[in-house]
């Protein structure tokens, strides 16, 4: 965001933290009003509103016109519609989900937690499109961190993130990072339930950009068959 309208945004936002500013602008939102009239409105001083008006000047939330010795206000609603197009933009993002993603695995349900928490057989799973293989660093506890990369013909994608809910064989819940995230933390949410000998893996992943939901949905369908398939391979463990 460039320095000028980053500096708009925090004089706009420090204007309306205050209640009798807020309570100023609605004042205003009425219509044209003279400062002297503003003022019998609120139980302080008449200096005290000035400083209050001069705040929300400094912020553009105001103008002001001189009509001989009255001095007139009026609401400037551009810098809020700045300041409500912003929150826009962060709401999109921070509420943007990849809608649960479930997948029936014939696998135990304490094999595949454990295969969540275990770096070799990660690097063999976590492997989305055409990702040959991945190098894996995990210190599985809460407050633990992870490090993840994925080796692909194009190069290489890394991942990290921080773990926040580890209950096996139930839940696990991290932060995943990346430059696809826009290097923001995102939150990752694995519930496993038992169906028979078998597990129902729902997955979601909340807090990314709008335009990674579709990308990131297809990852993490290939990256729960690999799981699938990496655990099929090793057979059912004897009862």
């Amino acid at each position: 965001m460039p320095r000028t309208r980053s500096r708009r945004l925090d004089q706009v936002y420090g204007a309306i933290a205050s209640p009798t500013r807020r309570a100023i602008l609605t004042v205003l939102a009425g219509g044209e009003v003279n400062v002297g009239q503003l003022a019998q409105r609120f139980p302080v001083s008449f200096n005290a509103v000035s400083k209050h008006v001069k705040v929300l000047e400094r912020a553009g939330l105001v103008s002001r016109r001189v009509r001989g010795r009255e001095h007139w206000l009026r609401l400037r609603s551009e810098p809020l519609r700045d300041a409500t197009r912003w929150l826009a933009r962060q709401r999109a993002f921070w509420d943007s989900r990849l809608d649960a993603l479930e997948a029936v695995l014939r696998v135990p349900r304490a094999r595949v937690f454990a295969a969540w928490l275990d770096p070799a057989l990660m690097t063999r799973w976590m492997c989305p499109g055409d990702t040959s293989h991945a190098t894996v660093e995990l210190d599985p506890r809460v407050g633990g961190t992870f490090r993840i990369v994925m080796h692909h013909a194009r190069g290489e994608a890394e991942h990290w993130g921080e773990y926040l809910v580890i209950e096996p064989p139930a839940r696990l819940s991290f932060t995943w990072i990346s430059a696809y995230t826009e290097r923001r933390p995102t939150v990752v949410t694995v519930e496993l339930l038992e169906r028979g000998a078998d597990t129902e893996l729902v997955l979601t992943h909340r807090r990314l950009p709008p335009d990674q939901l579709e990308s990131h949905r297809k990852g993490w369908t290939d990256i729960v068959a690999k799981l699938e398939q990496v655990l099929g391979s090793l057979g059912r463990p004897a009862r």
